[in-house]
């Protein structure tokens, strides 16, 4: 039903041209065995009938090439605003990066580390799923992840992981290891208690350069499948930049 529903303009173009044309053949047919008056109005009809045939077919193909002009044009402005964003959510960042590397003057670099570290988080929850939400954790003292940054829905996300929790060795040895996980729905998850999770899905990913650690980039969305395996490169990606913008600063 649906299909038809979608196609029914399709259809009805298509059965009038046909009819017209078997309207057409049946009266060119009488055509040859009439006379006088009757004979006119048949050319008449079987002209007007071929040329309705003709209409039909060339409105049908005009709505197909419109129909592929709209899918293209809907493509290339749906390609062009994925450039703005790109550019809108990591045009801060570069600039960030570029300007690090263009100073030695330890406080404005210091500066400079920290607008990377809420640029990261910025366009983490512009580039991912809807309603999504950005923090950064670094290592504190009595290796606690400590919060540092966040971006996104208003609520926000837990201050710290500590050792000696499931999950807080869990993330301290995600870092370590510097790993990624990505949980696409945490309910049955045995590292997550969805009672107390305000979020979903969940992305997780270290921090780093080389050898040197820097801490975990979190990136969660409000339910389960929002997050995708694009997410996760996205998230990767940006992991990987403020790990260069932390190693330079």
């Amino acid at each position: 039903m649906r299909w038809l529903r979608r196609h029914w303009v399709s259809l009805v173009l298509r059965g009038g041209a046909a009819l017209s044309t078997v309207g057409a053949f049946v009266v060119g047919v009488e055509v040859g065995t009439s006379t006088g008056r009757r004979r006119t109005l048949l050319l008449v009809l079987g002209a007007t009938l071929t040329g309705l045939s003709l209409f039909l077919a060339a409105f049908e193909g005009w709505r197909r090439d419109r129909a592929r002009r709209t899918a293209l044009q809907v493509a290339l402005d749906a390609e062009e605003n994925l450039m703005l964003t790109l550019n809108g959510a990591l045009a801060p960042l570069t600039s960030y990066l570029g300007e690090l590397g263009s100073t030695g003057n330890r406080a404005e670099r210091r500066e400079l580390a920290g607008q990377i570290r809420q640029a990261v988080v910025d366009a983490a929850v512009t580039l991912t799923g809807t309603g999504s939400r950005s923090a950064f954790y670094e290592p504190g003292s009595g290796r606690v992840l400590e919060r540092v940054v966040y971006a996104g829905r208003a609520t926000p996300p837990r201050n710290r992981f500590r050792p000696g929790t499931l999950d807080g060795d869990f993330a301290l040895d995600l870092v370590s290891r510097g790993e990624l996980v990505f949980v696409d729905d945490v309910t049955g998850h045995p590292l997550i208690d969805p009672a107390e999770a305000d979020f979903g899905s969940v992305i997780a990913v270290a921090v780093a350069a080389g050898p040197r650690r820097f801490g975990l980039l979190i990136v969660d969305a409000p339910a389960g499948g929002h997050l995708t395996s694009t997410d996760v490169e996205v998230v990767r990606v940006l992991g990987n930049l403020l790990g260069c913008g932390l190693a330079q600063a």
